[in-house]
């Protein structure tokens, strides 16, 4: 998206530029602008708020994991989400709650699963408890129901 911003800003610039000082001077306002444009790329590239973008996925842990019955078909996950990088603020994570129908043989089969987005900030080094109430109100478990968990991290 960025990148379409600035073509249409040179664009604006060299148009100026060759109404203002005509098609001699352009090639030269066009140059000066190319390289204005090339230092804020790199600019925006060396300073940009990259915490979300390539944010190591194997600094983020969910610990403490449970879901709460609360009837009527209610649930609450509940847990404590850990950022263990060193120097990165998590801005923003999602948690797919599966709800799993398991058998006396320990086979189970996913009978339902959610989507939860948490957009709570987590400094480095720190934890956050988080919680949420959903709702599976059509599943019926005919084994024994056993609740899963994968974490997402948010773009």
């Amino acid at each position: 998206m960025i990148w379409l911003f600035f073509a249409i800003g040179i664009g604006i610039l060299l148009s100026f530029a060759m109404l203002r000082f005509g098609l001699r001077r352009s090639t030269l306002a066009l140059a000066g602008m190319m390289l204005a444009g090339l230092a804020a790329l790199i600019w925006y590239a060396e300073f940009r708020d990259n915490s979300r973008s390539d944010f190591p996925v194997d600094a983020v842990q969910l610990r403490g994991f449970m879901v709460k019955d609360l009837g009527d078909g209610r649930h609450q996950l509940q847990a404590r989400v850990y950022n263990t990088a060193v120097e990165r603020t998590l801005r923003g994570f999602a948690v797919r709650v599966f709800a799993k129908d398991c058998n006396v043989k320990g086979e189970c089969v996913v009978i339902g699963d959610q989507v939860a987005q948490f957009n709570n900030e987590v400094p480095a080094g720190q934890a956050r408890d988080v919680q949420h109430v959903f709702e599976f109100s059509n599943i019926r478990p005919v084994g024994k129901l056993d609740w899963g968990y994968q974490l997402q991290l948010l773009e």
